[in-house]
């Protein structure tokens, strides 16, 4: 059986994800083996049981789900297994006065 994606975070980090986050995920896995044949190998954005953005192109889900609003649950349909995310976090002073964005100011070696 698929597990859900948060099922391998630290308690404290479970504890801050949003209730609607949550559901949107279990939604995910109750129609997962519905969505197969329509959506496998797409990226798809849950909300409230139902898709609200599919696309092969990761970006534009993420973009239409933000657009949505809430808390939806992104998935890639097929290889939810496969997908590893690796995020480096790192803060850095920004030059407010570049325009047309802030660029990071990053020391000179």
């Amino acid at each position: 059986m698929l597990r859900t994606a948060t099922t391998n975070l630290p308690p404290e980090q479970q504890r801050r994800l949003h209730p609607d986050f949550l559901a949107n995920e279990a939604d995910y896995l109750r129609l997962r083996d519905s969505l197969l044949s329509q959506y496998r190998g797409q990226w798809v954005a849950i909300q409230v049981g139902r898709v609200i953005a599919a696309s092969k192109n990761l970006p534009t889900v993420t973009e239409k789900a933000a657009a949505a609003g809430g808390h939806p649950y992104i998935a890639f349909v097929g290889d939810e297994e496969k997908i590893i995310f690796r995020v480096r976090r790192a803060e850095f002073n920004y030059d407010t006065a570049y325009l047309p964005i802030p660029l990071p100011r990053l020391p000179g070696t």
